[in-house]
């Protein structure tokens, strides 16, 4: 079996017992993993959070700040791990919250 975190079903269900369409909320920018290699290199005590690759012109990563090159380690006070972390945090987000990034 698996397991949906309460969080991600919550969204789900407000937005289908609402009949509004469900539509998840978007960074607009690319990220690729911090690696081994690439940690030691940036300073950090493990591999951890993503690196920035690509920003869409426009989007709310761009509009936030970010920059090309910076390293996302926690949104919204709770470290991630990898993109996938990053990913699950804006995807518990309703469209036009904010969310806190370091």
């Amino acid at each position: 079996g698996f397991a949906i975190p309460a969080d991600m079903v919550r969204t789900v269900v407000e937005a289908a017992l609402s009949g509004e369409e469900l539509i998840r909320p978007w960074l607009g920018a690319r990220r690729q993993p911090v690696t081994s290699d690439l940690a030691q290199s940036l300073g950090l005590d493990r591999p951890r959070g993503a690196i920035v690759s690509e920003l869409w012109p426009g989007g709310p990563a761009e509009e936030a700040g970010l920059r090309r090159g910076d390293i996302l380690v926690e949104v919204d006070g709770v470290e991630v791990n990898d993109e996938t972390g990053i990913r699950f945090r804006f995807a518990t987000h309703s469209l036009g919250d904010e969310a806190e990034v370091t």
